[in-house]
C-alpha cells in the first residue's frame, strides 16, 4: 500500500467535511506520564496531579498509557500502584503499560504491581 499526500496530509482548510478525519482505525498510546515529565525544566506532578490527568485523558478516549517506571525506586512503585489502582477501582477505559529496561529490576515491580492489583499491565 502506498501512501500519497492525501492519505497522511489532512487539510484542515476543507470547508463543510463530511467524512471521518482518519481513513484508518488508530489507537492512542500516552506517554505524557513518563516521558512528557523527563525534561530538565518540567515538574514532576504530585500523584493527585497524575490521578486527575489519568480520569481525563480517559474522558479523551486515550486507550493505552505509559503509567511510569517502578523500577526507578520507592516513590516510582507508589505513583505507579496508585495509578494503575485507579484505573481498576474507577473502571477507566485506559490499558496501562510501563516503561522498563529488559532487566529483572525493572520487570519485577512491574510483575509484583500487576499481581497485587489483579490487573495487565
Amino acid at each position: 500500500m502506498s501512501l500519497s499526500d492525501e492519505g497522511i496530509i489532512y487539510d484542515w482548510n476543507t470547508a463543510e467535511r463530511s467524512e471521518k478525519l482518519a481513513k484508518r482505525p488508530f489507537t492512542f498510546f500516552d506517554e505524557t506520564l513518563r516521558d512528557g515529565i523527563q525534561s530538565p525544566s518540567v515538574k514532576d506532578p504530585k500523584i493527585e496531579d497524575k490521578l486527575r490527568m489519568l480520569e481525563l485523558m480517559d474522558l479523551m478516549g486515550i486507550e493505552h498509557m505509559n503509567v511510569g517506571l517502578p523500577g526507578a525506586g520507592p516513590r516510582a512503585v507508589a505513583d505507579v500502584t496508585a495509578l494503575v489502582k485507579a484505573l481498576r477501582d474507577n473502571k477507566l477505559k485506559i490499558k496501562p503499560a510501563c516503561a522498563a529496561r529488559t532487566h529483572i529490576n525493572d520487570i519485577r515491580p512491574i510483575v509484583e504491581i500487576s499481581q497485587k492489583l489483579g490487573m495487565a499491565i
